[in-house]
């Protein structure tokens, strides 16, 4: 358990941790909202920059194995058309991300879940 504790994380926060994973791999299935309820969850535990960096590579994996294990059955004319759009928005965050603090970076993830959730983008 020395591994565990050197996180300084609470019995709840590792909980809560453990949830956001499964959600995450739930909302990979198909059902994409329960993402929006990952956002926050890690947001409060790690912050809202740590929370990003923690969860894009993790959705990244995701999508790369998802990909890559039904490469027979990907709609690659689709994969072509949101790359150019996805490097941009990473792009785009790395550069807001570092000229705004942990306290406004945590309002910009709530507006964007807020608006998600009332207006999604359906494609």
């Amino acid at each position: 358990m020395p591994f565990i504790q050197s996180f300084h994380l609470s019995v709840w926060q590792w909980a809560f941790i453990l949830a956001a994973a499964f959600l995450t791999g739930f909302s990979k299935t198909g059902i994409s909202g329960f993402i929006m309820i990952v956002i926050p969850i890690l947001a409060s535990i790690f912050g809202g920059k740590d929370s990003t960096g923690i969860l894009l590579p993790m959705l990244l994996a995701g999508d790369i194995w998802a990909v890559s294990y039904y490469h027979r059955h990907a709609e690659w004319g689709d994969i072509r058309r949101l790359l150019p759009w996805s490097f941009a928005g990473l792009i785009l965050g790395g550069f807001v991300g570092g000229y705004i603090n942990d306290r406004q970076f945590k309002i910009l993830i709530a507006i964007c879940v807020i608006k998600e959730t009332f207006y999604p983008v359906n494609l």
